[in-house]
């Protein structure tokens, strides 16, 4: 996990458009190796954790039979209907009522409407990102790379492969402070899915995992 803390900063460069009136600035993400290890060890982390749980269940059901179904698992919903619950007992037949009615506590549909904001719910929505469609990932620029000292300054900004650009009137040039050599932090999710979360939510989300939901569960292997 210690390869998800590392730090890559983007080339910035700014030149002057005075045919249109534009101080552009242009941040240039970084497209190297190890940006891409850091994406990859993420996505191996997602999926790693999110089979841990599944590993649980699958335990837990050995408690009373040699032979699990194939469909033990440990379920995560956001939603509470009786498709819910069906698809519950379904995910943990033989598992101990017990460990299933603390599974239940777990569920992101606890949280009502903000079973968006949970750990798993979380957890498990990367997990399916990664699984099905792609590594989902994007760069975004510390917002410490540009201070403009005009109040309610206007500016244009676009994003063209793997350059951000940033647009200010040519007059206001002077009120401009540049970081050469601003930070960037990776972000995980899709806009699609209300996702966004950096690698601190990622710990987090282990961190849960690890310290809450697996401990939760340790009495009935005793």
């Amino acid at each position: 996990m210690s390869a998800l803390k590392r730090s890559y900063s983007p080339n910035v460069t700014a030149t002057d458009d005075v045919e249109n009136g534009w101080y552009v600035v242009r941040i240039q993400y970084p497209e190297d190796q190890p940006i891409l290890d850091i994406v990859l060890t993420a996505g191996d982390f997602v999926c790693r954790l999110r089979a841990c749980l599944d590993h649980l269940a699958w335990q837990l059901a050995t408690l009373t039979t040699s032979q699990p179904g194939s469909h033990i698992c440990f379920p995560i919903t956001e939603k509470d209907s009786l498709e819910t619950q069906l698809k519950i007992v379904k995910s943990t037949y033989g598992i101990p009522d017990a460990a299933v009615a603390l599974m239940k506590s777990f569920q992101p549909y606890n949280a009502g409407d903000l079973y968006k904001s949970t750990h798993l719910w979380r957890l498990n929505k990367l997990w399916n990102i990664d699984k099905h469609r792609h590594i989902g990932h994007h760069a975004v620029i510390s917002d410490e790379f540009l201070r403009i000292n005009v109040p309610n300054a206007s500016f244009e900004g676009e994003h063209i492969d793997n350059c951000g650009i940033v647009k200010i009137p040519l007059a206001m040039k002077d009120k401009v402070n540049l970081n050469p050599s601003p930070g960037f932090d990776l972000r995980f999710g899709t806009a699609k899915d209300e996702l966004d979360l950096g690698i601190d939510d990622l710990f987090e989300i282990h961190q849960f995992v690890a310290d809450t939901v697996l401990p939760a569960f340790a009495r009935f292997f005793k």
